[in-house]
């Protein structure tokens, strides 16, 4: 089950629980990682925009392809590049 689906899951079967108190661990975890996968995503986006490029998600950080992930910073050219260093 993904993050996402799970806190989907408490929200709808503990609605007033959801609203008020405060989340068991386990969904607590999940909300905390989806913030900072968006958080990433947004990041990723800005500088995507930042490079002219305001279609793509990512860029390189390197040489400015476009990457379709958002957790990277570097394509796989310029990732071995950097660790031939």
């Amino acid at each position: 089950m993904s993050d996402r689906e799970l806190v989907e899951l408490y929200v709808k079967l503990n609605p007033i629980a959801a609203a008020v108190g405060a989340p068991p661990p386990i969904v607590e975890r999940a909300v905390k990682r989806l913030q900072a996968e968006d958080e990433r995503r947004a990041r990723a986006k800005q500088v995507a925009q930042a490079v002219g490029h305001p279609e793509w998600n990512n860029v390189c950080r390197e040489c400015g392809c476009e990457l379709k992930g958002f957790t990277s910073e570097l394509c796989s050219d310029c990732g071995l590049r950097w660790l031939a260093r």
